[in-house]
């Protein structure tokens, strides 16, 4: 007990993982999910950081198929919602009590950052617990689709929200009880545009 507070072990074993693949990549020109990060499909870099901290399984979601990957890829149950559509496919498909959901162009996570993101929600036990926590820059920028989400709490809500209509991630979170945990910038940086790219490979050159 630390502060009123009943800790135990981060639950990797209850914990699954999704990178949601659905975008079409407009702004960036390239498909996101099949750029090679170190070698492999983006999509792929990032289901192995998940599969360290998801002992659950990892899942592609968004797409029909994907024969580049090694991962089982699943199509959003609704199409055509945006974001939301790829983490409600998640929760659907989730056995575990977590769901680990990560967009597939943060190409800078780290399984650290996931990790300290799984021992806020997983980890330390409030009362009432937290429906989902979230990586957040250093000044305080949500980024949703790099999180941890209850599963049966944030299911009902999120079919509740999208069946009239609501879907804005942020309405989402707002809408559940939350936390954001502070993560490195850079872990919660999207390659969107051209020079998000630019600056991703310029990065890449500085760290070898």
């Amino acid at each position: 007990m630390i502060d009123g507070l009943l800790v135990r072990s981060i639950d990797f074993e209850n914990t699954s993982g999704f990178v949601l693949i659905g975008g079409r990549s407009r702004r960036l020109g390239i498909d996101k999910a099949t750029y090679p990060i170190r070698g492999i499909p983006a999509a792929d870099h990032l289901a192995g950081h998940l599969e360290k901290v998801c002992h659950g399984g990892v899942v592609l979601v968004g797409r029909d198929h994907a024969p580049w990957s090694s991962y089982e890829c699943v199509p959003d149950s609704r199409s055509g919602l945006g974001p939301i559509s790829g983490l409600l496919t998640a929760l659907e498909l989730c056995d575990s009590e977590y769901a680990f959901v990560l967009a597939t162009d943060l190409w800078n996570v780290t399984s650290a950052g996931l990790e300290a993101i799984m021992r806020e929600i997983t980890e330390v036990r409030h009362d009432p617990p937290f429906d989902v926590a979230y990586a957040a820059t250093s000044a305080g920028r949500g980024q949703p689709l790099c999180s941890v989400w209850r599963v049966r709490s944030g299911l009902e809500i999120a079919r509740r929200r999208i069946d009239s209509g609501e879907l804005s991630m942020f309405g989402l979170l707002d809408a559940l009880r939350s936390t954001s945990v502070t993560v490195d910038d850079e872990q919660v940086r999207n390659v969107n545009e051209p020079q998000d790219l630019d600056l991703y490979l310029r990065q890449v050159v500085d760290e070898e």
